[in-house]
């Protein structure tokens, strides 16, 4: 989450809903937000294609097991549907028969109702039934839960549609945090950044570094609608074009890529480096010695504007996870070498994991990245019996059940401290002893016990620039006192978790079988780095901390132990209500000291 400065909202109060909007959109679009919380899902009509992909496979027999993959993709769409209000709107009264039709029918029939579904799903009627939808209800802000839907929706639906979401991070910037801009005072600014997604495509030309070695095959990069160049005149901003063209030697070239058809200057940019990139593979295939380099920054061209931007791409999206910085890590890394130690297996399965994720972070190739991590998570997680996927999926939801309420209080007062350092200390400060020991427990006793409300809402007071952050703050109070909420974060963190690893395992077998991608990987590769780092950080956690695993054998059994444990604590709260003698173990677990 960002803290951007709202000097250039004129009415806080009036139009707490829409900056409450904006901010999560901000929130999802910026690279170092805490992965969990954006916590976001698949998009209806991108499940109803994977169920339609993996009824082709099942007719064709190329993958085994494919039945249990189909029936947790007829779960998953079941549960996205019946939460999304866009995709209810558009199946109509048909709805529940459409749903009953997912869950009791296979083959052809439901084969027939998917094409319909999608039919039903299609872009433009979904993108403009969603844009109504906000704009009625951004004035209601006590609807938070409805505003924080539709703004997850509608960064889903842009980033998948082709939508960088640079472009989405760069334009809420431009719009609503710049105070350069006229004043934010009605949704008219709202108006104006949806308009921005118009579904179109325009054409760009690109322009890219690189090798002279391509001059060698420069006929062949014509066929790939590739030219080579080495000199051109400035057109719509000679700083920039100067500085990019600079060529005072000959010793490098520039690539054109010609006409590409794009929604917005990144995804420009995407689609011209796939093109390049391909025949410096090709290239390279036939060569074996040397690969023709080309720049990881571009120009890219709007003619029709009459506008030119100089593009970086983004980082690695293995690195994109809000991680600690370099001191954290020279604080902590002498900590784990001294310490930590398992049986030579299960030690050598763990430094492999640390070698492909080391490899993952080296290239920004996302097939190499994907495989790479599900051999980690593999290697790491199956010790035993059992179908490889099913025992990564067990563990892996297991393992970030156990944690996730942790995780949520941990990354609230990081939040906290992001946004006033000075008034969250000055707060727990008046917090006990008892609950002063650590970030977690002050968190957990400002949104878990009434007696402390007082101190809460002198923080939340506080917050009126920032809705969002008032918004996790009391989503928390409202999870954290009623242990039946508390056991539903549970459940739905288990059921995300398996979507989503099922979800990584059907790519890792396009990749390995069809040789297929999906052009928005970067995604998955977050995905599937965010649970290989909670599994091994488990491990460290479980062997320096507590120092009661010798192999990660140790380590499975005692997150199955873990989480029955916790689940009793959790019904035991169910039943004879949550206070401060049982609200320690009832979120933070058995094993908390």
């Amino acid at each position: 989450m960002r803290f951007d400065p709202t000097d250039n909202w004129s009415d806080l109060k009036s139009l707490e809903g829409m900056l409450f909007f904006v901010q999560r959109i901000y929130e999802l679009s910026y690279d170092q937000s805490d992965f969990s919380e954006k916590s976001l899902s698949t998009p209806a009509i991108t499940i109803v294609t994977e169920l339609l992909d993996a009824i082709e496979v099942e007719e064709h027999g190329v993958i085994k097991g494919i039945s249990t993959e189909l029936q947790i993709l007829k779960e998953e769409l079941k549960e996205k549907i019946s939460n999304d209000p866009i995709a209810k709107t558009l199946l109509g009264d048909k709805k529940e028969r459409y749903l009953n039709s997912i869950e009791n029918e296979n083959g052809k029939n439901l084969k027939n109702t998917l094409q319909v579904i999608y039919i039903k799903l299609s872009t433009d009627k979904y993108w403009s039934l969603l844009k109504t939808e906000i704009i009625k209800i951004i004035d209601q802000h006590r609807e938070k839960d409805k505003i924080k839907l539709l703004a997850d929706t509608t960064f889903e639906f842009l980033t998948t549609y082709g939508y960088e979401k640079g472009t989405i991070y760069h334009l809420i910037k431009t719009i609503f945090f710049n105070n350069n801009n006229s004043e934010i005072i009605d949704s008219s600014s709202l108006h104006a950044f949806l308009q921005k997604f118009d579904l179109k495509k325009t054409k760009f030309d690109v322009y890219f570094v690189c090798s002279n070695l391509f001059k060698e095959f420069s006929e062949s990069c014509g066929n790939f609608g590739l030219k080579l160049i080495e000199s051109k005149t400035p057109q719509y901003n000679e700083a920039i074009e100067s500085k990019f063209f600079k060529n005072l030697q000959s010793k490098k070239s520039f690539m054109l890529c010609e006409g590409v058809m794009a929604l917005d200057y990144l995804h420009a940019m995407r689609e011209a480096e796939s093109k390049i990139s391909l025949i410096s593979d090709l290239f390279v295939l036939f060569h074996h010695k040397k690969k023709p380099w080309f720049s990881d920054y571009c120009l890219v061209y709007n003619h029709k504007k009459e506008q030119v931007f100089n593009l970086n791409f983004s980082t690695n999206p293995m690195s994109k996870l809000n991680e600690g910085g370099i001191d954290d890590a020279k604080s902590f890394f002498p900590v784990f070498l001294e310490y930590f130690s398992l049986a030579p297996e299960s030690f050598k399965r763990f430094t492999r994991g640390v070698e492909l994720h080391a490899l993952s972070l080296e290239t920004k190739e996302s097939s190499s990245q994907i495989l790479n991590l599900w051999i980690c998570l593999e290697s790491l997680l199956i010790t035993g019996k059992g179908t490889h996927i099913s025992t990564v999926e067990k563990s892996v939801k297991t393992i970030v059940s156990n944690y996730t309420l942790r995780e949520q209080l941990t990354n609230l007062y990081d939040l906290l401290e992001k946004w006033n350092i000075e008034k969250t200390n000055e707060v727990t400060e008046k917090l006990p002893e008892i609950w002063k020991e650590d970030n977690q427990l002050k968190t957990l006793a400002l949104v878990g016990l009434k007696e402390y409300k007082d101190l809460a809402v002198e923080l939340l007071s506080e917050m009126d620039s920032y809705p969002l952050l008032r918004y996790k703050f009391m989503k928390l109070v409202r999870d954290y006192q009623n242990p039946k909420n508390i056991e539903e974060l549970k459940r739905h963190s288990e059921r995300k978790t398996s979507y989503d690893i099922r979800r990584i395992y059907r790519i890792r077998n396009k990749i390995v079988h069809q040789g297929v991608l999906d052009n928005k990987s970067e995604q998955i590769v977050s995905i599937a780095h965010h649970y290989l780092d909670t599994v091994m950080n488990s491990i460290i956690y479980n062997k320096i901390l507590y120092e009661n695993i010798s192999s990660i054998d140790n380590f499975l059994l005692e997150q199955d132990l873990f989480k029955a444990e916790h689940e009793a604590y959790i019904s035991g709260a169910i039943k004879e209500g949550l206070d401060s003698s049982n609200i320690k173990k009832t979120i933070l677990g058995p094993d908390y000291i």
